[in-house]
């Protein structure tokens, strides 16, 4: 009887599963050795995920919430697909609609980007634009860069906009300007 009472208390107890012991919502809930990526806490290498190869992935691993944004949520942005490094003497073109950015030659460049409610957010590890060097904005969509560490910005980033029909530049929109006094 008294085995019996003491299982049935066993049962109704419950014990933390190992997935419950590893969850987290930031890097502080890990024990030493582990960061917080996806809501676990997970084996890391100086605070960065273990990588192939034996290196460290800087790209992974961020926690989101300690990122101080002011016009976005840094949870809802895509995770920076490393660094965007625009040294090419020249202009860098990217389109803030169609969310593109072509080099001064007119190749591509890749970057992780989303829309949101106040405009394109670049999203990367760290952000440098060498002298010589202008990174242009057009469409009609406000930029937003977020660099998850450093940014270095030794040339020009030409965001202007015009208030002629068509509005070029980010963000330009003579319709939604008229609407508006100046400030």
């Amino acid at each position: 009887m008294k085995l019996a009472l003491a299982g049935a208390f066993l049962a109704a107890c419950s014990f933390p599963t190992p997935s419950e012991q590893l969850a987290c919502r930031t890097n502080v809930d890990c024990e030493s050795g582990r960061i917080c990526t996806m809501g676990y806490c997970v084996v890391g290498v100086n605070n960065q995920l273990d990588a192939p190869n034996g290196g460290t992935d800087s790209t992974q691993g961020i926690d989101c919430t300690t990122f101080p944004a002011r016009h976005f949520d840094a949870c809802a942005i895509p995770q920076p697909t490393g660094d965007l490094d625009l040294s090419i003497p020249g202009v860098y073109t990217l389109d803030t609609g169609a969310g593109t950015l072509l080099a001064p030659g007119g190749g591509a460049v890749t970057v992780a980007s989303s829309m949101n409610a106040n405009g394109r957010v670049l999203s990367v590890s760290s952000f440098k634009l060498a002298a010589g060097t202008t990174l242009r904005a057009i469409g009609t969509t406000p930029l937003i860069v977020a660099s998850w560490n450093t940014i270095e910005v030794a040339g020009t980033i030409d965001a202007s906009s015009t208030g002629v029909a068509g509005g070029v530049g980010a963000g330009g929109n003579p319709a939604g300007c008229a609407a508006r006094a100046g400030g």
